[in-house]
Formats: C-alpha cells, sequence, structure tokens
C-alpha cells in the first residue's frame, strides 16, 4: 500500500496539467448588449407604417419570408427603441424644466445653509477671557 497505491495516485491527478497560470483562461464576461440609439433628443414619437415590402406574400418562397421575417423584426424593434427613447427624452426634459425653476427659488428651512460659512462644532471652546465649557446649562 504505503509507495505506489491507495488515496495517494489519484489526489495529483487534477495538478498535472491546469495549474499552470499561463495556458488557463480567465473568464472575463460578455459586455451588456448595447441599445439603439435612435434619433437624438426627440420627445414626439411617430409610429409608422410596415414598409409595403416586407409584407409576407404567398408567392415568397422559404427563404424570401424568413428574411422578411427578421427585416420585420427588426423594424419593430427599432420602432419600439425609438419611442422608448421618445418617452425617456419627454420626461428627461420635464425634469430638466422642473430643476431649472426650482434653482432660481430662495430655499428656506433647516436644509437650507448659507454657503462659505462654516458650521461650528457642538464641542468648540468659546474664546476669552470669561468663556467656560458647557456654560449655556441651567445649574446653580
Amino acid at each position: 500500500r504505503g509507495a505506489g497505491g491507495g488515496g495517494g495516485g489519484g489526489g495529483g491527478g487534477g495538478d498535472g496539467g491546469g495549474g499552470d497560470l499561463a495556458t488557463h483562461q480567465v473568464y472575463k464576461g460578455v459586455p451588456a448588449p448595447k441599445r439603439l440609439k435612435v434619433g437624438g433628443d426627440v420627445t414626439e414619437f411617430v409610429k409608422k407604417d410596415l414598409p409595403k415590402k416586407l409584407l409576407i406574400l404567398d408567392e415568397d418562397d422559404e427563404v424570401t419570408r424568413e428574411r422578411k421575417r427578421k427585416q420585420t423584426k427588426a423594424f419593430k424593434n427599432k420602432q419600439r427603441m425609438s419611442e422608448m427613447d421618445a418617452e425617456q427624452n419627454a420626461k428627461k426634459s420635464s425634469w430638466m424644466d422642473f430643476q431649472t425653476k426650482v434653482s432660481g427659488k430662495k430655499k428656506t428651512g433647516f436644509m437650507s445653509k448659507k454657503v462659505g460659512k462654516a458650521k461650528e462644532s457642538m464641542f468648540a471652546v468659546p474664546e476669552g477671557a470669561g468663556a467656560r465649557v458647557g456654560g449655556g446649562g441651567s445649574g446653580g
């Protein structure tokens, strides 16, 4: 048992060729799918009809039918993306309008601070000869 058999020979088999880091490839992942940017900053979506050349006819052969199906699918996908872009741009412009209106108004309340004035620490010791720590409380 001692020299050549038992459990000693089976464990080292995994180390034989795969231990070298130069040959071992690391999984890098797949990049996220890119969303089609269809048309700039359009805020209104205008739905277009499917072109007549993409309509599947009875006399089309199987290859033509498959090509037209794929082109129809791509057309509809582009339409959907442009609709989503228009909706998002409308929300964005609405938000930007709101921000420009609000930023012009003077803000009041406990969250508003004067610009340039540093807040004093509640543990700061007052300066001067008669300064005392904790002088604000009641007592005798």
